[in-house]
């Protein structure tokens, strides 16, 4: 398997901070089907967020129906989550993906397949138009509640 690089994302330090600060792009390289060697306005924050079909439940329902804990994480009782983020373009499709903090044992690989397999999202929306934005968002291994 490739080897799966973590890549530092811009984040807000707290929701407060979003009502001080003037939501504006961030500059980001995005790579993706359509966008090769592609620099674009990529949002870390916007009025409307991208939406997973159904929401919430949905994205709840979607993961415990999709992620399978690989054996090797199994074997050595590896518990917790894969932090990952991608960008969802203005048509609602996964550009870009970036493990934030991995477990390793075929976890991150799991959670790449995972983000891949996604239906498309609702896109997010600033000042009226449809743009790109970063999610970011944890993939739970290991016992479940």
């Amino acid at each position: 398997m490739a080897a799966i690089a973590q890549e530092s994302v811009p984040e807000l330090k707290s929701a407060s901070d979003a009502g001080r600060r003037k939501l504006v792009p961030a500059q980001l390289p995005v790579r993706g089907p359509a966008m090769m060697n592609d620099t674009a306005q990529v949002y870390l924050l916007v009025e409307h967020m991208p939406v997973f079909p159904k929401g919430e439940k949905g994205l709840k329902r979607f993961l415990d129906r999709t992620v399978r804990t690989p054996q090797g994480a199994i074997d050595h009782h590896v518990n917790g989550s894969v932090r990952i983020a991608f960008v969802v373009d203005e048509e609602g499709r996964i550009l870009e993906k970036r493990i934030r903090r991995g477990l390793g044992m075929g976890c991150d690989e799991e959670a790449i397949r995972v983000v891949e397999a996604m239906p498309r999202w609702e896109p997010g929306r600033h000042d009226g138009k449809l743009v790109k934005v970063w999610v970011d968002m944890n993939i739970p291994f290991g016992a479940k509640p």
